[in-house]
């Protein structure tokens, strides 16, 4: 068996699909961390300054509008464009199958990066929110 393009293709979205799954495994466990800190200091009856509960609110409306764009990104990844299905299914043979692949595999990684810059942002906003807190 032979190393082809397609295979390094497939690779890069393997590679940026496990890549994602460890960021927002990253991004719940800071979650988990600051949820916690914030229980705290509740308990304790400390009070967060002004610009710590603005960094927190921001941090919160990041949250929510990358679960707003992952959210509209696997109904892109699950239009009939992208439908893995049927591009399994198919045999591409000549240099325009070809190129259908290439421009398949790019939009994919093009999704893949601008979820990953998503996820980068978001674990620098509660990276900064667990500094805050320490």
């Amino acid at each position: 068996m032979t190393y082809s393009n397609i295979d390094a293709m497939i690779g890069s979205v393997n590679s940026n699909s496990e890549l994602i799954a460890s960021m927002i495994k990253s991004t719940k466990n800071n979650d988990k961390i600051i949820g916690s800190k914030l229980k705290q200091y509740a308990t304790n009856k400390k009070k967060l300054s002004q610009s710590d509960i603005s960094l927190y609110i921001s941090y919160l409306n990041e949250k929510k509008e990358l679960e707003k764009k992952l959210s509209s990104i696997r109904a892109e990844l699950n239009s009939s464009e992208f439908d893995l299905k049927r591009i399994a299914c198919e045999e591409y043979r000549s240099d325009t199958d070809h190129e259908k692949l290439h421009s398949f595999f790019s939009a994919i990684n093009t999704l893949q990066i601008n979820v990953i810059q998503m996820l980068c942002s978001l674990l620098g906003s509660s990276g900064k929110l667990l500094c805050r807190f320490a």
